[in-house]
């Protein structure tokens, strides 16, 4: 039987590893990792949520990881190999639960089946993974926060996390090449704004290595490369510090009603690292650089564990070296952060 879930409470420091099933037979989580992202659960075309594990020993691994004193979180709505789940829904686009003809349905049936899916494999809570064309602007931003609000009511006892691309917040239009961009980019701006985003989310993850494929929000030039320690720590400084914008109404859109962003605590903040030699990777030796120990990083999230115990656990042990470090300033990092203002026309 599911223990009791009381509190509602991300370790301090965290160092979250994802294990992801079907690339990780067992257990290859970093021993000091002590919260496991759980990687993949699925909404199926009806909206219920669903996690069927490739991995034969499943309920093995989450009682290891708890027996660890680790925290297991099931991460649901990233990519999803075609034909893997023949009933699940495609692409895992949230916007099943608030732009579709049949939302009202989606949204019950998802209601009802995630705290019996977490209580089944005992897990202390849900990653919301939110990529692609799931948020291309505020529209879209505020349906989904309306959908989370919701699940939240479902899930009292439990941790929510929040897992977005790199450009979901970005002050200076100069970083993704065209003022017009700017927009649809910032889809956590008008979430944060809320009242209820305190308590709907625990966490909020940014995917520093992923600029989203997706075309309605590609990027065309940007002021630092993508695999740059100075991009890394410009991403860091504007998810966590507030910034006002002069976003004019795009397109009909409304986005000057979110102008001001307060920022995100910085305990509430994972910098997220890639473990594999991919697109967005920086060297160990970059995450424990000053220019990345000068912003205010409490929490760090590794891509995943499989590539990084190849790499000997080279990533996550320098990411924990610089959340190990004692608490510093919130400083600005020493590279051009731009500070105009955004002007959307």
């Amino acid at each position: 039987m599911s223990k009791e879930k009381s509190t509602r409470q991300f370790p301090t420091n965290a160092l979250i590893s994802y294990w992801v099933d079907g690339t990780s037979a067992s257990d290859d989580v970093y021993s000091e990792a002590n919260v496991v992202m759980v990687n993949l659960g699925y909404f199926s075309t009806t909206g219920e949520a669903k996690f069927v594990p490739q991995s034969p020993n499943m309920q093995g691994n989450i009682d290891r990881w708890h027996n660890q004193n680790k925290t297991v979180i099931l991460s649901m709505g990233g990519t999803i190999t075609p034909g893997t789940f023949p009933d699940a829904q495609e692409p895992q686009d949230w916007g099943f639960f608030f732009d579709d003809p049949n939302v009202g349905s989606h949204r019950a049936e998802f209601m009802a089946s995630i705290m019996p899916l977490l209580s089944r494999w005992d897990f202390d809570g849900l990653d919301f993974d939110v990529e692609g064309a799931s948020l291309v602007n505020s529209t879209d931003a505020m349906g989904f926060f309306d959908f989370a609000t919701e699940v939240r009511t479902f899930l009292p006892g439990h941790l929510i996390c929040l897992t977005v691309p790199a450009k979901s917040v970005i002050w200076d239009w100069n970083d993704i090449g065209s003022e017009w961009a700017a927009a649809p980019y910032n889809t956590l701006v008008p979430m944060v704004q809320q009242p209820a985003f305190e308590t709907t989310f625990d966490l909020v993850q940014a995917m520093m290595y992923d600029m989203d494929g997706d075309p309605d929000r590609q990027y065309s030039s940007s002021t630092y490369s993508i695999d740059d320690t100075g991009y890394r720590a410009a991403i860091i400084y504007q998810y966590t510090n507030p910034h006002t914008y002069a976003f004019n109404d795009w397109m009909g859109l409304g986005d000057a009603q979110y102008n001001s962003y307060p920022g995100i605590a910085p305990s509430k903040f994972a910098a997220g690292w890639r473990s594999d030699n991919g697109s967005g990777y920086v060297a160990p030796a970059e995450i424990t650089s000053s220019i990345i120990q000068e912003v205010h990083v409490e929490h760090g999230m590794v891509w995943e564990s499989h590539s990084d115990e190849a790499g000997g656990y080279a990533v996550s042990q320098a990411v924990k070296q610089t959340l190990d470090l004692p608490l510093r300033r919130a400083a600005k990092p020493r590279m051009p952060v731009r500070r105009q203002k955004v002007s959307v026309a």
